[in-house]
């Protein structure tokens, strides 16, 4: 019996786990976000670090796994079984370590309880404290995942929130970040109001005032009652707003595992019949899918040709994926460095060059190319 206590923490991380996974689609049911990770912060109040770092492990396993299985319709594309499987294995290994690095970061930080249930806690803004740092903690862990190295910014907690408009609207003021935070705010206000609840019906003295959750509860209220006003704000446009035209052109290119040059030519040969089909309905924008245009930008001059041609042709902006490539400097006298290629959306207009948005995220020749 004294061995299966032990495993509680592990157990409820896995569960916060599987709560974070079915708050996304496609099973997503936005409301279980805002109190998902509420038993992972309630255990990593009660650990060392150490045994922070391994709940926040198995929290992000069993999130990641079950959230990476769409990577499994590559096998029905020609993808060998195993490198799949593996791909998934190693990239949920590679999200969870983020998880991982949350729940050391938060067994350590001044606030944790360094004597489990049995801790005191001085004063309600302790609570407080604890929970804006574990906001701040996870958006940063969150920002660092989706730019280091390549990045992967998949799944950040926000976007389970893409049903509940009203506090969506939060994303206008900071990104998908300021919904994540909200988030995890109120998961860690619940953790601690019930912390403390429990430590008092087992006699140990804790603050009556959940000021924690009070404040996150306060800042929800104040996200949805201005999200509602945008929202207001914004279907009163959308009414007076021209209808906007927009074609989107699949090229049905073939899968990465069965591919070759001659696959690709005929699938640029499709992407620009079906254009010229899509230009005769005069759309407002034309969008292409994720990384059809084969080259890099700014540098394939011959790729940014072939989008410009197409905005011409259609008489509208052209939105298309495209990998682009940060110019690196210069060293002494020698060739410019490659810099870092990424996945990024481009805009391609008549008017204008194709341009990929700068490291600030906002486009630089955008003006005029969205709804």
């Amino acid at each position: 019996m004294t061995a299966l206590a032990a495993l509680v923490p592990e157990t409820v991380a896995a569960v916060s786990g599987a709560m974070l996974w079915l708050s996304f689609p496609p099973r997503g049911n936005p409301a279980l976000a805002w109190f998902a990770l509420a038993p992972l912060l309630a255990a990593l109040s009660l650990v060392p670090p150490r045994r922070g770092f391994r709940l926040g492990l198995v929290c992000g396993i069993a999130w990641w796994v079950p959230s990476l299985a769409w990577l499994w319709a590559l096998i029905g594309n020609g993808g060998p079984w195993f490198l799949v499987v593996l791909g998934q294995v190693g990239l949920a290994l590679y999200c969870a370590l983020y998880t991982a690095a949350f729940g050391w970061l938060l067994a350590a930080s001044p606030a944790a309880a360094r004597d489990g249930w049995h801790h005191v806690e001085r004063g309600p803004w302790r609570g407080l404290l604890r929970a804006l740092l574990a906001a701040a903690v996870w958006t940063g862990l969150e920002w660092i995942r989706a730019n280091l190295l390549t990045g992967f910014a998949w799944n950040h907690l926000g976007v389970s929130q893409h049903r509940s408009l009203a506090v969506a609207q939060l994303a206008a003021l900071g990104g998908v970040y300021a919904v994540s935070a909200l988030v995890v705010f109120v998961n860690a206000g619940l953790a601690g109001a019930v912390l403390r609840i429990v430590r008092s019906a087992r006699g140990i003295r804790a603050p009556r005032h959940h000021l924690d959750l009070v404040a996150a509860l306060a800042a929800t209220a104040a996200a949805v009652v201005w999200g509602i006003r945008e929202e207001r704000l914004w279907e009163k446009r959308e009414r007076i707003a021209p209808p906007l035209h927009v074609a989107g052109v699949q090229p049905d290119a073939p899968s990465i595992f069965e591919r070759g040059e001659a696959d690709m030519l005929d699938a640029l040969d499709r992407l620009l019949d079906r254009t010229r089909v899509a230009a005769a309905v005069r759309p407002d924008l034309v969008v292409w899918p994720e990384t059809v245009l084969p080259g890099v930008l700014p540098r394939d001059e011959d790729v940014a040709d072939m989008a410009l041609g197409a905005a011409r042709l259609c008489g509208a902006p052209v939105l298309a994926g495209a990998v682009e490539l940060r110019p690196g400097a210069r060293r002494g006298t020698g060739p410019p460095r490659t810099g870092r290629s990424r996945s990024s959306p481009a805009s391609c207009r008549a008017d204008l060059p194709c341009s990929p948005p700068d490291t600030s995220g906002r486009p630089r020749s955008g003006r005029g190319t969205g709804p």
